[in-house]
């Protein structure tokens, strides 16, 4: 219905007024007076709410502006309920209609108010609002007469870019590449500190409680998925059914649905039955997908919205005789994934100076995929989150430290005919190691998905001692984690038998 709720304590693990207190210290740092936050993730996560507007992520629409003595969010007053209301009231935030916004900024601008404003995260209306407003208020305060300037960027077909001046007119031709359409906008006042948001790195890292969440999330998790592939391997096997696609999705979010705290699916199910699976971003529409038998692979990529985390996991399966090729391609995407989850390196260190370890396998054969290794996921919000990644793009240099959550999934894709690939998200922490060379701390993965990786589909001889000491201890914990949580005998059973070691 959309409306907002609270975030318990116990979940976030920081209060508002905490969170705000250093945003503050931040804002003093950079000299600024505002500080505009943007997107609907951070929106939450500031003021721990969480909201019902976008489908498959519990976030509102809406903005915030904090001040050094104010902290005001801008929503539609009717997804509020009076005890949310009174809950922002005591934590000292200030609510006013979301149209309200524009208002607001401008008187901000005519009080000679610094903004803090993300390039990355704020839209070219609002920014653009930023500056004619300054404009209008009398340039030249900080600068010796600089203005502020709106331009607007062109590309044609042969990849120049074209900048033109609307307050002069002037056109000028500029190196680089740029997207059609594109706004890009300036301002020399003085008056917007262009910096990314001080919210970004603060909510990627996650504090106890959080990981606390995350991990409880992915053990109810473990138990709806385990439920799930039994009830599929008997289905498939035992009664010679075949469901679609979209009957498998249907049915997974059924087992999740009877999980506590469930609240719904954190994106759509990708379920890929042969080649199907070799399509990344497939998604299985009703009447016009493909059916599972057990001839088939099929890679399911899912995830939860719990009110304590978020989930993401995807397990390839097939229920009768693979071929050999299959197999040892499973095997060198297996081997990948143990390669990086147990990589030790130091902190700070961005993603795309690691990816590469998930890969090593499959070009020892020839072989690749086309998309990044991992992403930040959120604790009880967007299950793909910024800004640190793992993937070959040597643009993002955000480095990867203590508390954040992110996704291992290496994969392999056969065009027209099957897809493949493993993933677990992990969490960082400190690892121990006899040395800290640079003074700087190492650091390690901590698988949070407990949920078992078929093991008729790993080639025995293509591992090494260390990679089945890896799948037996990670199926300890699976089985140790989940186990207790099974009522059933059946699915108990099944989970030993998947679980037991190589």
């Amino acid at each position: 219905d959309g409306r907002v709720r609270i975030h318990p304590l116990d979940y976030a693990g920081d209060t508002v007024s905490s969170k705000l207190e250093k945003v503050r210290e931040e804002m003093k740092e950079e000299k600024t007076g505002a500080l505009l936050v943007n997107t609907l993730d951070e929106v939450a996560w500031l003021l721990n709410i969480r909201g019902a507007d976008i489908e498959n992520s519990p976030v509102v629409v809406a903005y915030v502006v904090v001040t050094l003595e104010e902290c005001t969010l801008f929503v539609d007053r009717e997804k509020l309920s009076d005890e949310v209301s009174l809950y922002l009231k005591e934590c000292g935030v200030s609510v006013q209609g979301y149209g309200d916004l524009k208002g607001a900024l401008k008187k901000l601008c005519g009080e000679d108010t610094k903004f803090w404003v993300d390039p990355n995260q704020c839209t070219s209306g609002l920014y653009d609002l930023l500056s004619k407003s300054i404009r209008e208020r009398g340039s030249g305060r900080s600068n010796g007469g600089a203005s502020s300037q709106v331009v607007l960027k062109l590309s044609d077909d042969n990849g120049n870019v074209y900048s033109y001046n609307t307050d002069t007119g002037d056109i000028t031709r500029e190196g680089g590449a740029c997207g059609d359409q594109e706004i890009a906008l300036s301002d020399e006042s003085g008056y917007i500190i262009e910096k990314k948001s001080p919210i970004s790195m603060a909510k990627a890292q996650k504090n106890e409680a959080e990981i606390n969440g995350l991990v409880e999330a992915h053990l109810r998790d473990g138990v709806a998925l385990t439920q799930f592939l039994e009830w599929l391997e008997i289905t498939i096997v035992d009664q010679g059914v075949t469901p679609t696609e979209y009957e498998i999705s249907e049915k997974l979010l059924e087992f999740r649905s009877l999980q506590q705290g469930f609240i719904e699916p954190s994106f759509a199910t990708i379920a890929g039955e042969g080649e199907n699976g070799a399509i990344i971003h497939y998604r299985p529409e009703k009447g016009s997908c493909n059916t599972l038998t057990d001839s088939s692979m099929l890679l399911l990529d899912s995830g939860g919205q719990f009110d304590c985390g978020t989930t993401d996991v995807t397990r390839t399966v097939h229920f009768g005789e693979p071929s050999d090729y299959q197999k040892q391609c499973y095997t060198r995407v297996l081997k990948g994934h143990i390669a990086l989850n147990t990589l030790v390196f130091p902190e700070g260190i961005p993603g795309f100076m690691i990816d590469s370890f998930a890969r090593s396998s499959l070009w020892r054969g020839g072989l690749d995929y086309r998309h990044g290794t991992g992403h930040g996921v959120g604790a009880g919000l967007n299950v793909h989150e910024g800004p640190c990644g793992i993937s070959a793009r040597y643009t993002n240099t955000t480095g990867i430290c203590k508390g954040m959550v992110l996704s291992n999934e290496p994969g392999y894709y056969e065009e027209g005919s099957f897809g493949i690939r493993i993933e677990n998200l992990v969490w960082v922490s400190k690892a121990e190691t006899d040395k800290e060379f640079g003074d700087k701390e190492y650091l390690k993965f901590n698988d949070l998905t407990m949920v078992p990786i078929q093991k008729k589909l790993m080639v025995r001889d293509m591992l090494t001692k260390e990679e089945v000491q890896w799948v037996n201890e990670y199926h300890a914990k699976v089985w140790d984690s989940i186990s207790p949580r099974l009522k059933s005998g059946t699915t108990k059973d099944w989970l030993r038998h998947q679980t037991t070691p190589l």
